[in-house]
């Protein structure tokens, strides 16, 4: 935090991480991968009398690296700004507007699994061609902070670029997500519904019971059916 200047108060700091990721075991997904996040920002505010002024702006720079030596490594420069205002236009009411954008790189998760999720029963892919992820945002807010009923409304918008989230791949078209093995190879799913229902009763007592079983089993193979779901972008 650093001194006030013309009325000026705010910090100016600087951020690092290293991580290493490592999945061990037969079901490991994702390959060992270190990565570093270097920070520098900046937060500042100004106080009038009915008014306060806010902003600030940070840039990061995000590098991934895989150490299978399949995969390759992606590095991203990332800024961040944004700026709001408070107004006490009467007392006891106030209204505010901020507004922000921001970029987020994407994950280890999201560029390199590679494989079966056994907990979820899918095939997981990334996609080390994702860029990174841009996000615009603007809030106005109305807010009564005296009296015996206090509230506050708020209008948002935001809108995203890029963006990467986890989404089923459909690569014949008919609508359903594929189903591959657990080696990711396309299969044809056959599908069983079994199970009982028990129940008894007394005056005082009573008893239910059930059993279900579903099964989605591949053809000509011992291995459970997968849908394939991988990471994606959308624009």
């Amino acid at each position: 935090m650093h001194a006030p200047i013309a009325s000026w108060k705010g910090v100016i700091g600087a951020q690092f991480k290293d991580r290493s990721f490592s999945a061990l075991g037969e079901e490991a997904i994702i390959p060992k991968t270190n990565s570093r996040n270097t920070n520098l920002f900046l937060v500042e505010e100004r106080n009038w009398d009915r008014f306060r002024l806010e902003f600030g702006g940070r840039y990061e720079h995000v590098s991934q690296d895989p150490k299978n030596g399949i995969n390759h490594s992606r590095k991203f420069n990332l800024y961040t700004v944004s700026v709001g205002g408070l107004w006490k236009f009467i007392d006891g009411y106030n209204v505010g507007i901020s507004a922000t954008r921001g970029q987020r790189a994407p994950a280890t998760e999201e560029l390199y699994t590679n494989g079966p999720h056994y907990a979820t029963e899918t095939f997981q892919t990334g996609n080390q061609a994702l860029k990174k992820e841009t996000s615009s945002n603007i809030d106005i807010s109305l807010r009564k902070t005296t009296g015996f009923v206090k509230w506050k409304t708020n209008l948002f918008y935001n809108r995203f670029n890029n963006y990467i989230c986890l989404r089923s791949t459909d690569i014949d078209g008919n609508g359903i997500a594929d189903c591959v093995d657990e080696n990711g190879v396309s299969v044809s799913p056959k599908r069983r519904i079994s199970g009982s229902e028990h129940c008894a009763s007394r005056r005082y007592f009573l008893w239910c019971g059930s059993r279900n079983n579903l099964c989605f089993k591949a053809r000509n193979t011992r291995s459970e059916t997968v849908y394939r779901l991988c990471a994606c972008k959308i624009r």
